[in-house]
C-alpha cells in the first residue's frame, strides 16, 4: 500500500509539472502577442523622434530587469523592439 501512495504521488507530481509546462505554452505566447502592437506603436515614434536626430543607425539593447541584468524576457521584447523598429525607419537597425 505505501508503495502505491508513493506511485500515486510520482504520478501527481508529473501531471502537475505538466499541467504547469502546458499553462505556460497556452498563456505566454498569447501575452506576447497582445503586446506586438504597443511594441510596433513604439518603435514608430522612436523611429519618427530618430528621424528628427539625422542619424543613420541605431542598436537596440536588451532590456534589463529592477535589478539591472539581462533576462530572456528582456532580449526577447529587444528582439521585438529592434525588429519592429527596423520595419518602420529610414535608418540601418544594427544587430546586437
Amino acid at each position: 500500500m505505501t508503495r502505491h501512495r508513493g506511485l500515486q504521488s510520482l504520478i501527481t507530481s508529473y501531471s502537475l509539472g505538466i499541467s504547469l509546462v502546458l499553462v505556460f505554452a497556452i498563456f505566454v505566447p498569447s501575452s506576447a502577442r497582445s503586446q506586438q502592437p504597443q511594441i510596433n506603436e513604439l518603435a514608430a515614434r522612436v523611429a519618427e523622434q530618430l528621424a528628427n536626430t539625422h542619424e543613420n543607425s541605431v542598436v537596440v539593447f536588451d532590456f534589463v530587469g529592477p535589478d539591472q541584468k539581462s533576462t530572456a524576457l528582456g532580449s526577447k521584447i529587444a528582439d521585438d523592439f529592434s525588429n519592429a523598429l527596423s520595419k518602420n525607419s529610414s535608418f540601418i537597425v544594427i544587430d546586437r
